[in-house]
């Protein structure tokens, strides 16, 4: 009652986690997911980022599972056929540099919902299911100082990706003035 939608963001935690000696889901994530089932069902305008994206997933029938090499730091999404005509991402260049920081990634997404974006790592960057939900995996919701957080928070992910301090704060002075442009369209259009 009185939600007007959701936007459900990122975190450390894992939607495949258990928690010690094999418990369930963090309950807080089991609650979130629940009540991203029920928006979803009421029509509810729905974003989730990272985990937000993942969590969405697999509330909504999808799976999510640990990428063989985490995306750490700024990678190129594609939009896809579906994504090219989708008013969420109107006036977003078809081939961007996008902001990443995770290990687990959608490998299936939700039944009936259109893949809009991916990657050269990850083949489900985006996804709409209905009108009103979208999951994206990449962080646009950061502006410069949260990419260096996250870059910090991440330091020992980094060399899983490929990259050290040193060259992950070059790829980000390089790549983030387009990036947050982009960033900025879909929020406008969000």
């Amino acid at each position: 009652d009185d939600v007007d939608g959701i936007v459900a963001l990122g975190g450390p935690q894992n939607v495949d986690e258990n928690l010690a000696s094999g418990g369930s889901r963090w309950p807080w994530m089991t609650k979130e997911m629940d009540l991203l089932r029920q928006a979803h069902e009421r029509a509810l305008p729905i974003v989730g980022i990272c985990l937000g994206h993942q969590m969405i997933a697999a509330a909504l029938g999808g799976e999510v599972a640990r990428m063989d090499k985490s995306e750490q730091g700024f990678h190129d999404v594609t939009i896809g056929p579906l994504g090219h005509t989708d008013t969420i991402l109107s006036g977003i260049r078809w081939t961007f540099p996008a902001f990443q920081s995770h290990g687990r990634q959608v490998t299936k997404a939700p039944p009936g919902a259109a893949i809009l974006a991916s990657s050269k790592q990850c083949k489900i960057q985006s996804f709409r299911l209905g009108l009103r939900t979208y999951g994206f995996q990449w962080h646009f919701e950061c502006d410069r100082a949260g990419v260096d957080a996250l870059l910090k928070a991440s330091a020992n992910q980094l060399a899983d990706s490929g990259l050290n301090a040193e060259s992950a704060a070059k790829q980000a002075e390089e790549k983030y003035p387009v990036f947050a442009r982009l960033s900025d369209r879909l929020c406008v259009n969000i």
